[in-house]
């Protein structure tokens, strides 16, 4: 019961499938179709044979009543007869008194009765013969008749034959036909499979790779290229929706959640190789007098050109973000505490010159705050607090930069000493 029931449910799945579908169609057109078609085919050759007998015997018929010429009943005569019944297609031949029916000249037929009733068509009188008959004319001048029967087996042989080919025909066409119905569905079945799982693969996230899914199949190769188009506006929006998830979208700069990203595969990578990086914040000194005083649009003028002084300091491989703002943050890669004051002291040079925004010449300046990994800080959160912690020094004292003046290690933790493999030695002096 199990079995048969899972033999259903395949073969309902089977059915409901596209080449399934085309299948089955197929057979329902040429169970409709075929029968009509090959029965009048098979018509019109049956009656062609038919007619092609009846002709051949007719015209025979009339050659044989004048080569019987004036005396049908004269030696040559009969020697024509015999040979008409020794043919093998005139099945018997006689000459017939019409006034009493007596036969006059017959060639030998043993064991043969027919009784005689002309046929005007084929197949007439079921007999599988073919009766036909001519005027003929006595030298003393009764009335005679020749009477001619011809097999018709061989012609009924001939459309038995012509129904098995067309049979054979039949059938060769059906399966030739279903076979090029299942490569042509399996070819498209094969290329809607492939659109199908490039969709769910498009559908669960995975869009970074182009879709190869060429089809000869126009409408699948149009539903493919379709696909691909959406594939390529789903790439672009993705990329679209990244920049802007870690982008400050005034700036361009790198946002918050991309900085500590990014502060985090630092020290991680750090942590491998024992290279240093400094951590630079920075904030604006008088932004907020500005921005009171000449409106938020020459504010938010104002930042794009602070971030933008700001990409010329650093390198492509570093880091500039806003935090929020006028609060920057720059990621130097590689740079230990004499690398960082020295983009420190140009990030000042760049902040420190005037800014012209809409005929206004503005100056803003701006405080630094530096710590080194791992010198001030092992984690995100230490370096981070040193350099704010710093940076708000600078500002209170006007020095303009400042290096955070002590190590800032979680508790239990290894001194920056240890981490970078050298010898325990005082903090770093402030500048």
């Amino acid at each position: 019961m199990v079995r048969l029931r899972t033999l259903k449910e395949a073969l309902r799945g089977r059915l409901e499938s596209f080449s399934g579908r085309m299948i089955l169609g197929m057979l329902a057109v040429h169970a409709a179709l075929l029968p009509l078609l090959f029965g009048g085919v098979i018509y019109i050759v049956q009656r062609g044979y038919e007619a092609q007998f009846v002709d051949n015997v007719r015209s025979q018929a009339y050659v044989i009543s004048l080569a019987l010429g004036s005396d049908p009943l004269g030696p040559q005569a009969q020697a024509l007869l015999e040979d008409l019944s020794l043919s093998g297609r005139v099945l018997y031949a006689e000459v017939v008194d019409r006034r009493t029916g007596e036969v006059v000249a017959a060639a030998p037929q043993p064991g043969m009765s027919h009784p005689f009733r002309e046929d005007f068509f084929f197949g007439q009188g079921g007999d599988e013969i073919y009766h036909i008959a001519l005027p003929l004319s006595a030298p003393d001048g009764r009335p005679l008749e020749l009477h001619l029967g011809y097999d018709e087996t061989p012609t009924r042989q001939q459309i038995a034959l012509a129904y098995r080919r067309a049979l054979y025909i039949g059938l060769a066409y059906i399966v030739l036909t279903l076979v090029l119905v299942a490569l042509v569905s399996a070819q498209v079945t094969r290329s809607l499979d492939r659109v199908r799982q490039a969709s769910r693969a498009i559908a669960s996230g995975r869009f970074d790779q182009s879709l190869d899914l060429r089809s000869h199949v126009r409408e699948v190769d149009s539903l493919a290229k379709d696909l691909e188009d959406m594939r390529r506006t789903l790439v672009d929006l993705a990329a679209a929706l990244e920049y802007q998830a870690l982008h400050d979208p005034l700036t361009g700069l790198s946002n918050r959640a991309h900085f500590y990203d990014r502060l985090h595969q630092a020290i991680a990578a750090s942590r491998r190789s024992g290279e240093p990086f400094t951590l630079l914040l920075v904030d604006l000194d008088r932004f907020k007098e500005i921005n009171d005083t000449h409106g938020h649009q020459v504010g938010d003028l104002l930042i794009q050109q602070v971030a933008a002084r700001l990409r010329h300091v650093i390198r492509e491989s570093d880091l500039a973000a806003r935090l929020g703002g006028d609060e920057f943050a720059l990621l130097l890669l590689g740079a230990d505490k004499e690398g960082g004051l020295r983009i420190a002291r140009k990030v000042l040079d760049q902040l420190n010159a005037p800014f012209f925004i809409r005929g206004l010449e503005l100056r803003v300046g701006a405080s630094v705050g530096l710590s080194v990994y791992p010198h001030h800080g092992s984690d995100e959160e230490s370096l981070i607090r040193c350099a704010d912690i710093s940076m708000y020094e600078a500002k209170s004292s006007g020095q303009g930069v400042q290096v955070c003046r002590m190590c800032i290690l979680p508790e239990n933790g290894p001194s920056a000493a240890s981490l970078m493999g050298q010898p325990e030695r005082d903090p770093a002096p402030t500048v």
